[in-house]
């Protein structure tokens, strides 16, 4: 049997893929996968047999029926428990958690898991203008000590200005220092001092 890799592979042509490709079944010029035969849709096709065709309504309706047996109201309050307090952290950095009877739930029944801490701190649904702030800056930590309720956007301004206020204030005192564009703590030397020492 005749090989074929490298100069005797068909699709190569003077050391390259081969450009003018095209797909055997369709006749669609292939540019991004020169070396296959098929394109993505026939390939996928061959994958999947039942892509890009439709049921009938015979067989909408018999699937319709087999859904309605299995999904009842107690298979779904299964998959509900089997789901619920699962977390996730989201791309901005905050955990997500899942609970399918909050009503500020999303619509993929996830809640800000600070949030639902926040509430049961001040033992009530928090409202839509309230807003939590993390006095570690830490958005993943929602431990009950770490978390603030502003009761709105103007509070929780109020509250990094302060934040900026105090680096400016530590910033004149010398315990922080700028350099190379960002503000960093300075560096404290070793004391040989014993503080609080005993008698």
């Amino acid at each position: 049997m005749k090989s074929t890799k490298g100069i005797n592979n068909p699709n190569y042509r003077h050391g390259k893929c081969c450009t003018d490709n095209f797909c055997v079944d369709c006749g669609k010029k292939i540019t991004r996968h020169h070396r296959s035969v098929r394109c993505c849709r026939c390939r996928s096709l061959i994958d999947n047999p039942f892509k890009g065709k439709k049921h009938t309504k015979e067989t909408l309706y018999i699937i319709g029926k087999k859904s309605k047996k299995k999904f009842t109201k107690k298979y779904i309050e299964k998959i509900h428990m089997k789901h619920q307090h699962l977390k996730k952290k989201a791309i901005n950095g905050y955990i997500l958690i899942k609970d399918y009877q909050h009503p500020d739930k999303n619509s993929q029944n996830d809640i800000l898991e600070h949030r639902l801490v926040a509430e049961k701190i001040v033992g009530r649904r928090l409202k839509k203008t309230e807003i939590v702030h993390h006095k570690d800056g830490e958005r993943n930590n929602n431990r009950r000590n770490n978390l603030y309720v502003c009761k709105n956007m103007s509070e929780h301004g109020a509250v990094h200005f302060s934040l900026e206020k105090t680096a400016y204030h530590l910033y004149k005192l010398g315990i922080i220092t700028f350099r190379n564009g960002k503000y960093q703590m300075k560096t404290l030397r070793r004391s040989s001092v014993v503080v609080g020492g005993g008698t």
